[in-house]
């Protein structure tokens, strides 16, 4: 019995020191719904990515072709 209680009270503090160790600081910069640098990074790389895929602006003054099975309404 006095074995099982020495175990606990080493164990016991030894368990709680673990867990909060594992726990990070709140830090002034790190707001909800912020990106970290990398997230940032990313994020522009994924931007620039997007924009380069942009149809030219002839492209939009072409005429458009009536979707398949559906007639131009009459002017």
């Amino acid at each position: 019995m006095k074995r099982t209680t020495t175990l606990a009270f080493i164990a016991l503090p030894l368990t709680a020191a673990c867990l909060l160790a594992g726990c990070g600081g709140a830090s002034s910069d790190d707001a909800p719904g912020s990106a970290s640098a990398s997230e940032a990074q990313a994020l522009e790389e994924a931007a620039e990515m997007i924009e380069a895929q942009r149809l030219p602006p002839e492209a939009m003054n072409q005429s458009r072709d009536p979707a398949p099975g559906r007639e131009q309404p009459a002017p």
